[in-house]
C-alpha cells in the first residue's frame, strides 16, 4: 500500500512520512526473514536448491544492490572473479547471494573511507564438484580480537554500541555461517581494530554439465511459459482469486495503477472455476491458500477445461520457502509472486505474460 501511495500526488511532508513507513516495514520484514531463516536452519528444515548458477552474474547483482549504500561515502566497491572459476556451476543462487549480500552489506556499513572488495577464487576441484573461496575485505572500523570468537553466535554483535548506530539483529553472520556450512564450506574472519576486516568463506558447487538435461528442460519450460499474448492493459481481462479482502484490495489498486481496469474478484477456487467457465480471461492471479478449493487444485482443474490449457496463471502466496515455486509449477501455474507483492514485481510479470 505504501508503494501505491508513493506514486500519488503527495506533499513533501506526506511523501517523507510514507517513505518512512515503507522503509520501516522493509526493516521489520528483514528482521522477520532473519528469524525465520535461523529457525528453519536450527530445526534442520532448510534445504538448498541445486540449479544452474552463474557466480559472476550473482556477484554483479550483489554489487549493483549495494552501490547505493556507499554513494555518500568515500568508499570504492570492487569485485573480481578468478578466470579459473567456470562460467556455469550448480547450487543455490539465492542462498549464495544472501551470504554475499550480508557480508558486503556489513563491510559497507562499517567502512566510512577506503575500499570494500570481493574476490572469488578457485580453491579446489574433484570429479563431482568445485570448491570456491570468497574473500570480502574492507578498510572499516575492524573488530576487537576478544570479540572474534563469538561473532558467529546468534543474536551477537561485535560491539553492543553498533546496534544503536547501525541497527541489526545480530543474526546475519550466524545465518551466513550455517548457510556456508550447508554449502559444504566454512566461514572465518580476521580483523584488526581500526584497520579493517576480511571475511572468508568456502563453498562447494556442482558441475553444470551434470545437469545439462535438467537445464534444457527448464529453459524450454520457461520459454513456453513466458510467451506473451499481446493483450493491451486497457483490454485485458484479469481474474483475481483470493479469499482475503485486503489482498483483493491491494491487487486491485495495483492493477488499476498499471492500467488494467477490467478485473474480476472471487473468494475461493470453486468460484474461480465458475468464472473461468463462463467468461474469457487473459490471466489469473491465484492465491494458493483458499477455502473449499485451494489454488493448486483449482489450477489443475482449470487446465482440464477446453479454454484453460493455455490461460496464464500466476500464483500469489506468502509461502517463500525452497520448493514452493516448484510446487506451483507442478500444479500447472506459469509463475510465482511472493507476498508482500510490490508494484514493480506485479508490473514485471504482467508485462511478461500480457503485453
Amino acid at each position: 500500500m505504501t508503494d501505491l501511495l508513493l506514486t500519488q500526488q503527495l506533499s513533501e511532508d506526506q511523501h517523507q512520512s510514507v517513505e518512512t513507513i515503507r522503509s520501516s516495514g522493509e526493516s521489520l520484514l528483514a528482521v522477520i526473514n532473519d528469524i525465520l531463516d535461523f529457525s528453519k536452519i536450527e530445526a534442520g528444515k532448510l534445504e538448498l536448491e541445486n540449479v544452474p548458477l552463474d557466480v559472476r552474474a550473482i556477484l554483479s547483482q550483489t554489487v549493483n544492490i549495494m552501490r547505493p549504500l556507499i554513494t555518500d561515502k568515500d568508499v570504492v566497491l570492487e569485485c573480481t572473479v578468478d578466470d579459473a572459476v567456470p562460467e556455469l556451476l550448480t547450487g543455490d543462487p539465492k542462498r549464495l547471494q544472501q551470504v554475499l549480500l550480508n557480508l558486503v552489506n556489513n563491510a559497507a556499513k562499517f567502512t566510512v573511507q577506503g575500499t570494500v572488495s570481493v574476490h572469488v577464487l578457485m580453491d579446489g576441484e574433484s570429479p563431482a564438484d568445485y570448491t570456491l573461496r570468497t574473500n570480502v575485505e574492507d578498510t572499516g572500523i575492524g573488530i576487537e580480537p576478544d570479540r572474534l570468537d563469538t561473532l558467529f553466535e546468534a543474536f551477537t554483535q561485535a560491539d553492543s554500541s553498533t546496534t544503536r548506530e547501525y541497527g541489526g539483529t545480530g543474526l546475519g553472520l550466524a545465518i551466513c555461517d550455517r548457510l556456508v556450512e550447508l554449502m559444504g564450506g566454512e566461514l572465518s574472519v580476521s580483523s584488526q581494530r581500526g584497520k579493517g576486516s576480511v571475511f572468508t568463506f568456502t563453498a562447494k558447487f556442482g558441475r553444470a554439465d551434470q545437469v545439462a538435461e535438467q537445464e534444457t528442460d527448464v529453459s524450454e519450460s520457461d520459454e513456453g511459459a513466458r510467451c506473451a499474448s499481446g493483450v493491451a492493459p486497457s483490454t485485458a481481462r484479469i481474474l483475481v482469486a483470493d479469499d482475503n479482502p485486503t489482498n483483493q484490495m491491494v491487487a486491485g489498486h495495483m492493477l488499476k495503477k498499471l492500467g488494467y481496469q477490467n478485473v474480476e474478484f472471487v473468494g475461493d477456487g470453486e468460484l474461480a472455476l465458475e468464472a473461468i467457465k463462463s467468461n474469457s480471461f487473459d490471466l489469473v492471479l491465484m492465491d494458493c491458500q483458499m477455502p473449499k478449493l485451494d489454488g493448486y487444485d483449482t489450477t489443475r482443474a482449470l487446465r482440464e477445461l477446453p479454454h484453460g490449457e493455455h490461460l496464464p496463471v500466476i500464483a500469489m502466496t506468502a509461502h517463500a520457502m525452497t520448493g514452493d515455486r516448484e510446487k506451483c509449477l507442478e500444479a500447472g501455474m506459469n509463475d510465482y509472486l511472493s507476498k508482500p507483492i510490490t508494484l514493480e514485481s506485479m508490473a514485471d510479470l504482467l508485462g511478461r505474460y500480457l503485453t
